[in-house]
C-alpha cells in the first residue's frame, strides 16, 4: 500500500469520495482522463490498474488455443 486514501484520489479527480469508491467497486465507469490521473497518482501503469483481469483471460485463452 502506498498510503494514498480514497479521499486523496477523489480530490485529485475532482469528484466526491463516494464517486471514487464507485469507480473502485466497478459501479461507475472511469473516463480516460480519470484513468490517467489515477495511474499518475498511484505511479502504476494503466494496464496494471485497469486491464489485469482482461490480460489474464487473454493469456488463458491463448494458452488454450496453443494446447489444442
Amino acid at each position: 500500500s502506498k498510503g494514498i486514501t480514497q479521499k486523496h484520489l477523489a480530490s485529485k479527480l475532482g469528484v466526491f469520495p463516494n464517486a471514487y469508491f464507485r469507480i473502485e467497486e466497478g459501479t461507475r465507469k472511469v473516463t480516460v482522463g480519470e484513468a490517467l490521473i489515477i495511474s499518475e497518482v498511484l505511479d502504476e501503469p494503466l494496464e496494471k490498474i485497469f486491464f489485469t483481469d482482461k490480460l489474464l483471460i487473454m493469456r488463458r485463452s491463448q494458452q488454450f488455443e496453443i494446447n489444442l
